[in-house]
């Protein structure tokens, strides 16, 4: 059993680092042998907390899965990128929790907060091989879109463009 909830606060630094690093040790293998020497677990965790402020109220989210114990099994983050729109980042769940439907869960609870916050779609970037997470998003209703500028993927990595597809969702 998982508790999955918005975070008031920002979580605790190491345990949240560690779930981002197992985050980028599965992500990474996912881009060309050429782009992973560009990229390291650890250094791209600290880009969440370089910009942690932007995944809380009032311009953003963060999703939470937890056990019993209060271990950290996964994440979900948005982020307003412009007046009418938010932009999903990092979800994750480590194999403890996959296989419950946790993800569509944290996806929809991101869509809901975004109703909430008066936005009118929810962006998304992903890398071509994360088969998983586009099922996820046309399960939803999100549509194959172009780049749309504020990609905070394709901003801060723009040798991963290539590799990366797009999606909108209208709430």
């Amino acid at each position: 059993m998982f508790n999955v909830v918005f975070a008031d606060v920002p979580p605790d630094r190491d345990a949240m680092t560690d779930l981002l690093v197992d985050y980028y040790k599965v992500v990474i293998p996912r881009t060309p042998p050429k782009m992973r020497a560009q990229l390291d677990p650890l250094n791209n965790a600290q880009d969440f907390w370089d910009e942690v402020a932007d995944y809380f109220p009032p311009n953003g989210r963060l999703v939470l899965v937890s056990d019993a114990h209060g271990a950290f099994h996964g994440c979900a983050m948005m982020r307003k990128i412009r007046h009418d729109a938010a932009e999903l980042k990092r979800m994750y769940l480590r194999k403890s929790a996959l296989g419950q439907g946790l993800g569509k869960i944290m996806v929809q609870m991101r869509m809901n907060a975004a109703r909430d916050m008066g936005l009118t779609a929810v962006y998304a970037d992903t890398l071509r091989k994360n088969t998983s997470m586009q099922a996820i998003y046309a399960d939803l209703g999100f549509q194959q879109v172009p780049q749309y500028p504020e990609s905070h993927t394709a901003t801060i990595y723009p040798f991963l463009r290539p590799e990366m597809l797009y999606f909108r969702r209208d709430l």
